[in-house]
């Protein structure tokens, strides 16, 4: 064996029983063609993989410079990417590290962590858009708080029928814990209706926010907003006694433009592409008469700044 075949072979990124079955059972001859030879000759240039785990096209994609020296692209990762810190696929390249990652409170794990948080005896609880769409349904989870779920619409899991930017005028009492999923991307006044929470929680109360970052069209016409999660900050910030406890993002997406797209936007991938934003904050204070329009700057984006322009 050869030694760029010997590379190739004993790559964790080579699976050659994966490769055999995949590309070489056809026609009877995988017995007679040695596996990671054929990929390193002929199977890269065919955009053949040598794993599920590492991408031929993607790698080549990711790095012209490897795709204009005619190298196989696996032994260019072994001899000299790895090394170098290439990317292989998409996922990893596509991200954003300035993004942060929710730890606590990101998608499918955040219920459980508001269910130790607050479900304990006197505690109040209010779910917004609390009715049983998509199959989840949050109001068992509080089997010692009082739970209430409020919805646009009556159905399943649903106590109080109202629109959240009124949400303080359906209550004559204020809530430990106030929270939605889902909801804040189909609210046609957010900033009110983040005012309306504010209103409704106890002193020492929190707010959950789990929203979209980028999602697909959908429930349209209402689907009228995404969110950063630093969008979510602006809407519940210190200025209206709202302390910030977690604030992050879930569920990273590979996205590209399509084929209709502009002429030089064609099948381009899109950096920091993520699908949930959330946000957990606590009332530390009340604050009266709140408004945005009375508020300086950097009362709401604090030491933050716009990036400068490149020199």
């Amino acid at each position: 064996m050869d030694a760029e075949t010997k590379v190739i072979s004993e790559s964790e990124f080579f699976d050659e029983k994966w490769y055999k079955d995949r590309y070489l059972s056809k026609g009877g001859f995988a017995h007679f063609i040695h596996p990671a030879k054929h990929y390193l000759k002929t199977g890269w240039i065919k955009s053949l993989n040598p794993s599920e785990r590492f991408n031929t096209a993607v790698y080549l994609d990711l790095n012209p410079d490897v795709r204009e020296s005619n190298i196989n692209p696996l032994l260019h990762y072994e001899l000299f990417g790895k090394a170098e810190g290439r990317f292989y696929r998409y996922d990893e390249a596509l991200l954003d590290p300035s993004v942060p990652m929710a730890q606590n409170i990101k998608h499918g794990e955040w219920p459980e962590y508001l269910k130790k948080l607050c479900d304990k005896i006197g505690n109040d609880v209010l779910e917004i858009g609390s009715r049983v769409v998509t199959g989840a349904d949050f109001g068992h989870l509080f089997e010692k708080a009082n739970y209430t779920g409020f919805d646009i619409y009556d159905g399943p899991n649903v106590d109080v029928v109202g629109d959240a930017h009124h949400l303080s005028s359906y209550f004559d009492k204020k809530f430990d814990l106030i929270f939605s999923s889902a909801v804040f991307e189909h609210l046609a006044m957010p900033w009110i209706a983040a005012n309306e929470i504010i209103k409704l929680l106890k002193p020492g109360g929190y707010v959950f926010i789990e929203t979209h970052y980028c999602y697909g069209s959908h429930e349209r016409p209402w689907h009228f907003f995404q969110f950063s999660e630093q969008a979510l900050k602006i809407l519940f910030p210190d200025a209206h006694g709202i302390r910030c406890l977690e604030v992050g993002i879930s569920n990273p997406l590979v996205a590209r433009f399509s084929d209709k797209a502009f002429i030089h936007l064609k099948n381009k991938y899109i950096h920091g592409m993520y699908c949930h934003s959330e946000f957990l904050g606590q009332k530390v204070r009340e604050v009266e008469d709140f408004s945005y329009g009375n508020l300086k700057l950097n009362e709401i984006v604090g030491e933050t700044k716009y990036p400068a322009p490149q020199k």
